[in-house]
């Protein structure tokens, strides 16, 4: 696995490339350090930008704080449980445990 210094992560954090970025395009990749430290990510795609927004839009009506009955709302709304996730910044896992201890309230309401 490659090894950075502490100014080679900050350059590229500086130029937009996040450190797992930064191992991929060296280690896996093949790239040379200065051109994977200097190589901007490449940005999100319009679509993607609004979504997130509505996503953040959505998160601050209903607060910061997921609910089962907040998550029903959610639902109702058409958002996935992917979204829901993205959205409240949780882990996958967070999330499986989450409607896992809501399963049968889930089952019923079907």
């Amino acid at each position: 696995m490659a090894k950075f210094t502490k100014e080679q992560i900050d350059r590229a954090k500086a130029n937009g490339v996040a450190q797992s970025t930064l191992y991929t395009r060296v280690g896996k990749l093949g790239w040379d350090v200065e051109k994977a430290i200097t190589t901007p990510s490449k940005s999100k795609t319009p679509s993607m930008e609004y979504n997130e927004g509505k996503l953040q839009r959505v998160r601050k009506r209903f607060g910061n704080e997921l609910t089962f009955s907040i998550y029903k709302q959610i639902k109702e709304l058409g958002f996935s449980d992917r979204e829901i996730q993205r959205m409240y910044e949780l882990k996958y896992h967070e999330v499986y445990s989450f409607l896992k201890n809501h399963k049968q309230i889930l089952e019923e309401a079907q």
